[in-house]
């Protein structure tokens, strides 16, 4: 077996998806919590023109951060996904740490991590259920980043969920 570059790999994996597999349609991904600040893991796909992006980002800086670098593949909501429900959002100082739960200070602090607990903003606002979003398209991967939250984005998106094939949580 030949050894390959993780680029080479990436490339190997993108090549498949578009041309071996030779699907009907672009493959679709909804990303729940698309805060730009990691580059997301269908990047490569995005680049080759192969998918489609509805993204979800209640934090205001990172929304426009994502419209500032779309291209005509994405749209992104300034919306909370969750279960339907209202909720609290906090947001951190550090907005990767953003979430709808307290932080965990003792382990941030076991982390070495204490100021990233430091909670800037509290907003409140109903959390969006993926089945409520009439013009959501099939989809076929659901990417979640939303610092603990998963379960209630599972528990508004049953309907949307029977024909995902991939969950990258």
């Amino acid at each position: 077996m030949e050894d390959h570059a993780p680029e080479d790999q990436t490339g190997n994996t993108v090549a498949l998806l578009l041309t071996d597999l030779k699907a009907d349609r672009k493959t679709c991904v909804v990303d729940v919590g698309a805060n730009p600040i990691n580059e997301a893991p269908y990047s490569d796909l995005l680049r080759a023109g192969g998918c489609t992006v509805v993204g979800f980002e209640p934090q205001q800086d990172a929304f426009e951060a994502l419209l500032k670098t779309k291209t005509d593949a994405e749209t992104y909501y300034p919306f909370a996904v969750g279960d339907g429900k209202p909720a609290t959002l906090k947001i951190f100082k550090f907005s990767g740490m953003t979430s709808i739960f307290e932080p965990n200070v003792d382990m941030l602090k076991a982390m070495g991590l204490p100021g990233m607990a430091k909670v800037r903003d509290r907003v409140v606002f109903d959390t969006v259920a993926l089945d409520s979003v009439a013009d959501l398209p099939e989809f076929d991967l659901l990417k979640i980043d939303i610092q603990g939250g998963e379960a209630l984005v599972f528990q508004g998106a049953k309907r949307l969920m029977a024909d995902c094939v991939v969950v990258i949580v």
